[in-house]
Formats: structure tokens, C-alpha cells, sequence
């Protein structure tokens, strides 16, 4: 029962979370298709964050736009993501196979962008009146692909006026690359990049939202104290968790740590995980450990819903620590 309502939780703050971070980044996502490889947007995303924000970027150049993605069978692609496209063309290319008539068998079968610019007299879709049917007057797909040229996926942008859409020229590229960076091993890393002086002198907003403040101070020579502002969650917990690991390592056995999280304004499963495996490391250190937390706090609810409070030596004031009245 424990492991499920910790479960139900996660998966809350995760989705909450990834809508967080398409609030975060939508406009600059209309604004220009680069922002799909900033760093500060592909430091936090997911794919499933990742496929949203390729449709958002898409239909701010296009009336309508379909992202497939390559399924287990690399020969197949299913929609992923799709916006602005009549319900019959999703239906109709829900999944495409590379014996499937039109531009995106097209696509999938020679690996090269299918740039229709006018369906009305195009040979290409001459089978296929619900293109036209459903008011796509130019349609331009675009296969999206890693590095070593494994194909990913594939965009296409629907028009309701004929003709080639210059906007669209610089979508490609930036969203194959954000594809590749939630498609590859972990480790692997896409270039991105260098930011424009715009970009430099534009306020970091995740910086502000989505960022926890973690500062260490040496109280006295044995007690350091590691305060956390803002929120500790999926998104900030791995910051925390770094730097807490930092501070516990320079600490010898028998001196002590306090980690104050009164200023955290949200606290979730994954920060609480965060707080846990940071007593525990210095219980194996030898480190003395306690958590500064108001017993007021409206994050109480969290630690008593995962059954943490116990497990975390929770204190309302730190003076009897820095003056060494308690061990």
C-alpha cells in the first residue's frame, strides 16, 4: 500500500512537472525552434516533454503538424504528437509502413524530405484526396535523424495555402537534434549551440521557477548547515543531491550536518528521497544529521505520507546544535 501511494505520487509531480516545464518554455519555443537545443531546455527535458515541445515550435510556423516517431520494428512509424490536423488524416496515418502510399512512406522509405507544395496539382498525393478534403493546401515532411543517420522520426507540416513557408526552413534541424538527445544513451550528449547575445541578456525564467538555491555554511567548526530555498523535486533534488554529497565528504566522523529546509516552498517524493539518502550517507560517514524543519511546515504532510519522519531527525531550532549542547 506504502509503495503505491509513494508511487501515485511520483507520477503526480512528474506530470506536473513536465507541464511546469512547456509552461516554462512555450513562449520562446513559438519564438524561435532553437530553444529545442538550449542547454537550459535540454539540461530538464524528457521525451515526453521533448515530443510536445517539437509540436508547440511546429505549429507556430505551420497551421498543422504530425510528429511520427519510429516504432521497436525500425521499418514503421506511429504519431507521437500531432496539432491542427483533421481528424481523418490522424486516422488515416495513425501508423505508417514503408508500403504505405503518400509523402510519409515516401519519407520512410528514402530517408529524404517530401516537400509538397501544392497538393492540388502534386502527383505524389494524387490518391489521396482527404489531404485536400481536409484543407492541407502544401504539405512538407521531414525525416528527423541522429548523428550516425539513424532515422527517428518524422515531421511533417500541414498549410492551408500553397507554397513553400521560409519559417519552416530552420525547424528541422533543431527538432531531429531534440529527438536524438532523449533518444540516445544517457550519457551521450548533443552540440548545441553557442546562445546568441539575445539569448544571453533574455532572463533565465527556469532559473527562477524551477531551481532550488542551495548555499553551505560553516556554523561553527564542527556544524555546517546546508540551506535549501524553493523547491526540491524531480527537477532540483539531483542539484541537491550533488551538493549535499560534496559537503558530507569534507566533514570527518563525529562532526555534524543540518540540512534547513524551512524556505523550501514545495517538497516532493523525489526531494524527500533526496533528504533520506543524504542522512544515510552520513550515518555510513559517521556524520551527526538533523533536518531544520518547522513543525508547522505544509510539507509535513509529504514526510508523514511517506512514513519519512522517523526516519529523518527532525528539529525545530538548531540553537542546542551550534552550541554543542546536543550531540
Amino acid at each position: 500500500m506504502q509503495r503505491r501511494t509513494e508511487q501515485a505520487l511520483i507520477d503526480a509531480e512528474v506530470r506536473a512537472s513536465r507541464q511546469q516545464l512547456l509552461a516554462t518554455f512555450r513562449q520562446r519555443l513559438t519564438e524561435t525552434p532553437h530553444t529545442l537545443v538550449s542547454e537550459d531546455f535540454l539540461s530538464v527535458t524528457d521525451r515526453s516533454v521533448a515530443l510536445t515541445a517539437i509540436v508547440i515550435a511546429a505549429a507556430a510556423v505551420a497551421d498543422g503538424c504530425i510528429l511520427h516517431t519510429v516504432t521497436l520494428d525500425p521499418g514503421t512509424l506511429r504519431i507521437a504528437r500531432h496539432r491542427g490536423v483533421n481528424h481523418k488524416i490522424v486516422t488515416l496515418f495513425t501508423i505508417v509502413d514503408t508500403a504505405t502510399a503518400g509523402p510519409y512512406g515516401d519519407v520512410l522509405r528514402t530517408g529524404e524530405p517530401v516537400l509538397i507544395d501544392d497538393i492540388a496539382t502534386s502527383p505524389t498525393v494524387a490518391g489521396l484526396p482527404v489531404l485536400l478534403d481536409a484543407g492541407t493546401r502544401a504539405l512538407h515532411a521531414y525525416p528527423l535523424h541522429a548523428d550516425h543517420g539513424r532515422l527517428l522520426g518524422v515531421l511533417s507540416l500541414h498549410h492551408h495555402a500553397p507554397g513553400r513557408h521560409r519559417e519552416q526552413r530552420h525547424l528541422a534541424w533543431p527538432a531531429a537534434r531534440a529527438m536524438a538527445q532523449v533518444t540516445t544513451n544517457p550519457g551521450e550528449r548533443v552540440p548545441t549551440p553557442a546562445p546568441t547575445p539575445a539569448q544571453q541578456a533574455r532572463p533565465n525564467r527556469r532559473e527562477s521557477r524551477m531551481n532550488a538555491d542551495i548555499t553551505a555554511t560553516r556554523t561553527t567548526d564542527d556544524v555546517i548547515t546546508l540551506t535549501v530555498r524553493g523547491p526540491l523535486d524531480v527537477l532540483t533534488s539531483p542539484a541537491f543531491t550533488a551538493a549535499a554529497h560534496q559537503v558530507i565528504m569534507t566533514l570527518d566522523a563525529g562532526q555534524v550536518l543540518i540540512i534547513d529546509v524551512n524556505a523550501v516552498r514545495s517538497l516532493a517524493v523525489a526531494g524527500v528521497r533526496a533528504l533520506l539518502a543524504a542522512v544515510e550517507l552520513c550515518t555510513t560517514q559517521g556524520v551527526h544529521h538533523y533536518v531544520l524543519f518547522d513543525a508547522d511546515h505544509e510539507a509535513r504532510r509529504v514526510l508523514d505520507a511517506l512514513d519519512a519522519t522517523r526516519r529523518l531527525r527532525l528539529i525545530p531550532d538548531a540553537a542546542e546544535i551550534v552550541t554543542g549542547r546536543r550531540p
